[in-house]
């Protein structure tokens, strides 16, 4: 009987393997999508609380801060845009 079920586990894996395909690459498009979302309220911040700052160098600064899995932010919530 356990083997069965082991053959049975294997099938049903094999068989959610496109489905899980399909969720990273929507996830990962969600991701890039949020990352540049999370950027730009960055670099508006950036500029709001240094008037005279260049608009590049903020973009730049942001973009660097915000990468994903770099430890370098802890992300407000008032800048994520979640509650």
């Amino acid at each position: 009987m356990e083997e069965r079920a082991l053959e049975h586990a294997e099938v049903e894996c094999l068989e959610d393997e496109d489905a899980r395909a399909r969720r990273r690459a929507r996830d990962a498009l969600k991701r890039v999508d949020e990352d540049g979302e999370l950027q730009a309220r960055m670099a508006q911040e950036i500029a709001r609380l240094f008037p005279g700052y260049p608009a590049d160098r903020a973009r730049a600064i942001a973009s660097h801060a915000a990468v994903r899995g770099a430890s370098r932010l802890v992300v407000r919530p008032e800048l994520s845009g979640k509650p």
